[in-house]
């Protein structure tokens, strides 16, 4: 079977960028529309060359050193912000996952058969969409992700611009 002939034959998969709305406890996903829903994910083919370079510059640096760097900033970053406001453990949560994410946004089973068993949604459903059948919850999360390119600059300017939404 050709992998574009997913739409009148289901495929037991989906990847990044294929699909518009996923639900575990719903046992339902959308494909995207277009050439977008046909793809088993979104290659990069410009960045394949940066490969090489992304993996000479590790060797270089050294797995530890940049472990020992994030561990730092992510110390700092829950000394600094996240303990002082009760906050424990600071999660990067719900990517890829939406069973998760729909525990954790609160989001159930039922309200989920009435969203995907709507007769408005039986071949399309967009985030839009999905927001306004599940009456506006949050459909995702918010994280900060710390790596190799990172520093101390780079936390206090999240620190702050989170600030500004804990003290309204």
């Amino acid at each position: 079977m050709s992998r574009y002939s997913r739409r009148t034959h289901q495929a037991p998969w989906f990847a990044g960028g294929t699909i518009t709305v996923a639900s575990v406890q719903g046992d339902r996903y959308y494909l995207a529309e277009g050439a977008a829903g046909f793809e088993d994910g979104t290659v990069d083919f410009l960045g394949l060359p940066a490969v090489r370079i992304g993996l000479d510059h590790l060797a270089k640096v050294g797995v530890g050193l940049i472990h020992e760097r994030v561990e730092a900033l992510a110390g700092w970053l829950l000394e600094a912000k996240a303990n002082a406001r009760g906050i424990s453990p600071l999660r990067t949560g719900c990517f890829c996952n939406p069973g998760a994410g729909e525990i954790a946004l609160g989001i159930s089973r039922d309200e989920l058969a009435t969203c995907f068993t709507s007769p408005a949604h039986a071949n399309r459903l967009t985030v839009d969409d999905f927001r306004d059948c599940i009456d506006g919850k949050s459909t995702g999360a918010v994280r900060i992700s710390l790596g190799i390119a990172s520093d101390f600059k780079d936390v206090r300017a999240f620190l702050e611009f989170a600030q500004g939404f804990l003290d309204k």
